[in-house]
């Protein structure tokens, strides 16, 4: 399973930042404009809810294995 997850303005969601160029890597604390709504985001912040997204997303992932292995060795 290889799924990407993109960062979100805080406020609506958009995956668009005003950034200086393609591969500009944030600092932490630092604050990032949406490009859609303007509003500034803190980028530890955003860094923290898609980390919680992709913690989410991998213990569903694995409760799915452990369902499937269950299933197919009759545990």
């Amino acid at each position: 399973m290889e799924e990407k997850i993109k960062m979100h303005c805080l406020f609506c969601k958009s995956e668009q930042f005003e950034l200086p160029d393609a591969n500009y890597q944030p600092s932490h604390g630092e604050m990032i404009k949406c490009a859609n709504c303007g509003r500034l985001n803190d980028y530890t912040s955003m860094l923290k809810v898609t980390q919680e997204k992709a913690i989410q997303i991998a213990k569903k992932e694995a409760e799915k294995m452990i369902k499937d292995f269950s299933r197919k060795f009759k545990i």
